[in-house]
């Protein structure tokens, strides 16, 4: 409680948008937290709604585009777009920049505000932090697959966490593969354990918070 004070003191510094679209997020984040135990799967989809609600007011002015966007998130597919129908790339580019878009967002937010490392990590199960861009992606997408085919997320990516010799939990799957729910998923589609993301979500939040408070109080003086 002591940490939050300075975030709570500076809350009304911010803009009406600014602060609904925190109260927002923060809200979606605590719902996230309260539904880990009980349904994680919810938890999950929580987290990311909470990024991508504080994403889209960080970035409402933002219009990346789309070209660019398609290459970045979609590699395989515009390389193929360029090697066989070029022509046809502004136009994939364009019916997709919505999706692309929030893509880009979500992972522009958690990216720029991403935390620190926890402070006690295992030794042998650990996030690559340095390159943790793929792993967002692949739970951002998750999440979409979740909600808009109804697909939901992996089970493993649901259930408790193993510890290692340390009695420290782990953050990634360290089998090649693993299978629950009817399914089985390799290990590289299942980048992270439920309380990593929560970590780096909750962090990010809260240092979007600094920061628009921050901002807020010098455009004050």
């Amino acid at each position: 409680l002591d940490d939050a004070q300075p975030l709570l003191l500076a809350y009304a510094t911010l803009r009406g948008e600014q602060a609904l679209g925190l109260v927002r997020s923060a809200q979606q984040y605590a719902d996230a937290l309260w539904w880990a135990d009980a349904d994680p799967r919810i938890a999950w989809i929580k987290l990311v709604t909470a990024a991508e609600t504080a994403a889209n007011e960080w970035n409402s002015s933002t219009r990346a585009d789309p070209v660019a966007q398609l290459q970045h998130l979609h590699g395989a597919l515009y390389a193929e777009l360029k090697e066989t129908v070029p022509d046809a790339i502004p136009i994939v580019a364009e019916h997709l920049k919505r999706q692309l878009g929030a893509t880009r967002k979500f992972l522009d937010f958690t990216l720029g505000f991403l935390p620190a490392p926890p402070g006690i990590r295992p030794r042998d199960s650990a996030v690559d932090w340095s390159n943790i861009e793929p792993a967002l992606r692949i739970v951002y997408d998750h999440r979409s697959r979740d909600l808009h085919d109804g697909i939901p997320f992996p089970a493993p990516l649901c259930e408790p966490p193993n510890s290692d010799a340390g009695s420290v939990a782990s953050e990634t799957f360290s089998a090649l593969a693993a299978a629950g729910g009817g399914g089985v998923w390799p290990a590289d589609r299942m980048p992270m354990r439920l309380h990593v993301f929560a970590h780096i979500v909750g962090g990010a939040l809260r240092g979007w918070w600094q920061r628009i408070a921050e901002e807020a109080i010098e455009a004050a003086q």
